[in-house]
C-alpha cells in the first residue's frame, strides 16, 4: 500500500512503502501463549471442579434411590 507523508513537510512529497511482514513478524510473542495457556488452565480448573460437584451429587442420589429400594423391599419382605 502507498501511503503520502503529511503536507506540513518541506520535502517533496513521495510515496512510503509498507515493508512486507517478515517471518519473525508472522508468529506469536511468548506473552500471548503463555496468556492463552493461563486461560486454558483457568477454565480447565473451573470445569473439573463443577464436574467433580456433579459427581458428588450423583453419587447422593445413587446413595438414595438404593435406601429407598431397601425400604420397598423390606415393607413388601
Amino acid at each position: 500500500m502507498l501511503q503520502t507523508q503529511r503536507k506540513s513537510c518541506l520535502c517533496p512529497q513521495r510515496p512510503i512503502r509498507r515493508r512486507k511482514a517478515s517471518r519473525r513478524d508472522e508468529g506469536f510473542t511468548l506473552i500471548e501463549l503463555l496468556v492463552v495457556v493461563a486461560i486454558i488452565s483457568l477454565l480447565s480448573s473451573i470445569g473439573l471442579i463443577a464436574f467433580q460437584d456433579a459427581r458428588q451429587k450423583s453419587r447422593d442420589a445413587k446413595r438414595l434411590s438404593d435406601m429407598t429400594q431397601m425400604a420397598n423391599a423390606l415393607e413388601i419382605y
